[in-house]
């Protein structure tokens, strides 16, 4: 032991780092977390979500109940806020590992699907709450059936058919913009009996057409 550090990390040795592996870890995931859960200023903790998100992504052991708990009441928030929480969850979704422990939200995100799709003002929070449905949909039949049920799709061809409207997509940042695409591609490859059966498949097309050139 030097100054508290293991001689093994010290010498290098490979055992003596993996075994310091899950403190390391632990204490990394709760920094993080903190961060995010205690910082008053909206700005800084936009930045702590981005690295919450990334984080968890990687290692889906952080993702604890109060995590999710954490996330869910951020949907809660005010626009640009609430934003940033959908936006650390579509994050999240990109380990398909770390789906399924967010799928207890899939009641407020259907909710915001919903709400995003009658109301133009909140589409682009629709957008987000529909591809993180999506991947959960994706993974769990159960949550596939609720999603059948709640008529979400329907809905949506009902109220906005391209999903992302080509004069919205034109005005977009280019992460929203790549998250669109990532929405199309989810509908497509997932979901595509009943994206075929409900949406205008052409449509969507040259919507993911046009984003892809921009």
């Amino acid at each position: 032991m030097s100054d508290g550090v293991p001689t093994g990390i010290l010498s290098g040795n490979p055992d003596a780092v993996e075994a310091m592996f899950p403190s390391v870890k632990s204490v990394i995931d709760g920094i993080v977390y903190m961060s995010c859960k205690d910082d008053g200023n909206e700005e800084v903790k936009l930045t702590c979500l981005t690295a919450l998100a990334v984080w968890v992504a990687r290692s889906t052991d952080a993702i604890k109940p109060e995590v999710v708990t954490f996330i869910g009441s951020g949907l809660e928030e005010k626009e640009s806020l609430r934003r940033g929480y959908l936006r650390c969850l579509s994050v999240i979704c990109k380990n398909a590992d770390a789906v399924l422990p967010i799928s207890s939200l899939l009641v407020p995100l259907i909710q915001m699907v919903k709400t995003g799709f009658t109301k133009a003002a909140q589409r682009l929070d629709g957008i987000y709450a529909l591809l993180i449905v999506m991947k959960i949909a994706a993974i769990d039949i159960k949550i596939d059936e609720t999603v059948s049920k709640e008529k979400v799709l329907s809905l949506i061809s009902q109220n906005e058919p391209l999903v992302v409207p080509v004069a919205m997509a034109s005005k977009l940042s280019v992460e929203d913009c790549e998250t669109s695409i990532e929405l199309l591609e989810s509908l497509f490859l997932d979901h595509a009996h009943r994206a075929f059966e409900t949406l205008n498949v052409r449509s969507l097309m040259q919507v993911k057409y046009y984003e892809a050139l921009s």
